[in-house]
C-alpha cells in the first residue's frame, strides 16, 4: 500500500500515470548533520531521486544545504564506491526535493529555495 501511495503522489506532482510495481527504491537515510535526523521519504522513480521531507516548525533558509548534504548520502547508497573512480561518467538520478512546512507564520504555498543564495559572493578570511 505504500508503493501505491508514493507512486501516487509521484504522479500527482508530475502529471503521469505510472503504475506497476517494482518502480519505485526506496532509500534510507539517516544521521545527515549530526542530529541523528531521520527521514521521512527517499525514493527513486523513474530516474528522479525525490526527497519528501517534513520541515521544522520554523523557516530555516539552510535547508537547501541540508538537502545538498543529505542528497550526497542517498547517492552513496546508488553509487558503488569503486565506480566513482572510473573515467566513465556515472548517470544519477535527478534529485527532486520536497519540504512540508508546518508551522504558523504565513509562508508560501510553493516556494523555490536554492543552495545559490548562501554562495560567498566576496572573499572570505577563514577562522
Amino acid at each position: 500500500m505504500a508503493e501505491e501511495n508514493l507512486l501516487s503522489l509521484y504522479n500527482a506532482l508530475h502529471g503521469t500515470n505510472l503504475k506497476g510495481k517494482g518502480l519505485i527504491r526506496k532509500l534510507k537515510v539517516e544521521d545527515v548533520l549530526y542530529m541523528n535526523f531521520k527521514n521521512d521519504l527517499s525514493a527513486v522513480i523513474n530516474h528522479k531521486t525525490l526527497e519528501f521531507m517534513e520541515h521544522q516548525s520554523t523557516i530555516n533558509p539552510n535547508i537547501p544545504l541540508r538537502m545538498l548534504l543529505y542528497l550526497g548520502r542517498a547517492y552513496e547508497q546508488l553509487i558503488e564506491a569503486k565506480a566513482r573512480y572510473k573515467t566513465n561518467l556515472i548517470k544519477i538520478p535527478t534529485p527532486e526535493f520536497y519540504l512540508f512546512y508546518n508551522g504558523k507564520r504565513d509562508y508560501p504555498a510553493e516556494q523555490k529555495l536554492r543552495l545559490s543564495d548562501a554562495y560567498l559572493k566576496t572573499p572570505w578570511n577563514w577562522p
